[in-house]
């Protein structure tokens, strides 16, 4: 027997995760995890650690010239990074 009022589990989850408010947060954790795939491997292993708090990502770098680099292209990332998640997460990224 057939149900007709059927929902697929991904509806579901995302349902829950917005229900719990956790949306903003995996977008984040999503922005994070994709770094190395938007700066290159080189610019990633310059990098210590990255958060982000109320929209702003703090990156602390090893490196003043990838800092410097990254300086000159941060509001091309910001742009990449906010397409990624389909919403505008990151407003600033402040370099360290």
């Amino acid at each position: 027997m057939k149900r007709k009022d059927t929902t697929h589990i991904n509806e579901v989850l995302q349902a829950y995760v917005k229900a719990l408010g956790f949306e903003e947060k995996l977008k984040e954790t999503s922005i994070i995890n994709s770094w190395e795939s938007l700066v290159g491997k080189m610019v990633a292993n310059s990098t210590r650690k990255i958060e982000i708090y109320k929209g702003v990502m703090f990156v602390h770098l090893n490196s003043s010239i990838v800092r410097n680099e990254l300086m000159m292209i941060r509001n091309e990332l910001m742009k990449r990074m906010n397409e990624n998640v389909g919403s505008e997460v990151i407003k600033e990224i402040v370099l360290k």
